[in-house]
């Protein structure tokens, strides 16, 4: 059995297109797909649970149609059945997770190749817990600056821009208005029981791959296939510098700038001083102390067998 969980909001509509193209293919009318559309923030987290109780033994593979945010619900749904097999075909505004992962097939031809002949693989995410709750991530999680953009991002421009192909151009808009009211922080930063203080501290992020905010390859020696997790710092930099860091993270040339520290590790403990605004895999959220690490088991994804 195909399923497919589909945001048909996501890319600004474009979830919608790509699910009427499918519908239409021959292939899913042969292989008797089902589908299923979300309808509200969190709901393909708890679609995919119903999905796994009703359809266990019987999913072939679970189509998510959707940006990163709904793969992030997927793969928190999945907790319990990482065996399930899921494939992404992007339709986001970002869709880092695909881009992270060497996505280069069409949406379409990932689609047939994978009902035809699938190419199994897997994929471990990670795993993070905050005072308040414990969850996992399929691109990074930061706090800063990327977690004063996403607050700050009016959902109706994000969803205009969408809709015209713009969507890195959210990030590029917002970012010269949260660099205006951000302040900088303190925190110390432990990994693998090695501690370091940061001091007037602009940006952390723990990520899985490189890339977030829809293409900036922020982590550039970030692997999904690593057992480790990467880490970049911002900190004790002017405010302008950090308007020449930011183009130049499109350059892949902001790892040479003074204030930009890189390493990774296995478990990695982020403690501020106050609560700082974050993002995880692109969804708001505030913390003051959270820990990182690999997540247990590996997820089983399935990708073309196109080379």
């Amino acid at each position: 059995m195909f399923i497919f969980l589909v945001n048909r909001e996501a890319g600004g509509g474009k979830g919608a297109k790509l699910f009427e193209s499918i519908r239409h293919h021959s292939l899913f009318t042969e292989k008797r797909c089902m589908s299923y559309f979300t309808e509200y923030e969190g709901h393909a987290e708890k679609l995919i649970q119903q999905i796994v109780t009703l359809y266990y033994r019987k999913i072939r593979c679970v189509f998510i149609i959707g940006g990163d945010g709904t793969v992030h619900e997927v793969y928190n749904g999945l907790l319990q059945h990482r065996a399930v097999p899921i494939c992404v075909l992007p339709a986001g505004s970002g869709n880092d997770f695909a881009r992270g992962l060497g996505y280069n097939d069409s949406p379409i031809s990932m689609m047939e190749n994978v009902m035809k002949m699938p190419e199994g693989a897997s994929f471990k995410g990670g795993r993070y817990e905050t005072a308040h709750t414990k969850r996992h991530f399929v691109n990074n999680i930061g706090i800063g600056i990327d977690g004063a953009l996403i607050h700050s991002t009016p959902k109706t421009l994000k969803k205009w821009l969408n809709k015209r192909g713009l969507g890195v151009v959210t990030y590029a808009l917002t970012f010269y208005k949260a660099i205006r009211t951000f302040s900088p922080f303190s925190c110390t930063i432990t990994t693998d029981g090695h501690t370091r203080s940061l001091e007037d501290c602009w940006l952390v992020v723990i990520g899985n791959h490189p890339y977030f905010g829809g293409g900036m390859r922020i982590l550039p020696d970030a692997r999904a296939s690593s057992s480790l997790l990467s880490v970049l710092t911002v900190s004790n930099m002017p405010k302008w510098k950090i308007v020449v860091l930011f183009l130049s993270v499109f350059l892949g040339r902001h790892t040479q700038i003074n204030g930009v520290e890189l390493w990774r590790g296995n478990e990695i403990e982020v403690n501020c001083q106050s609560d700082v605004v974050g993002q995880v895999d692109g969804l708001p959220i505030t913390m003051k102390r959270y820990t990182a690490k690999k997540a247990q088991d590996d997820q089983v994804l399935y990708k073309s067998t196109k080379k």
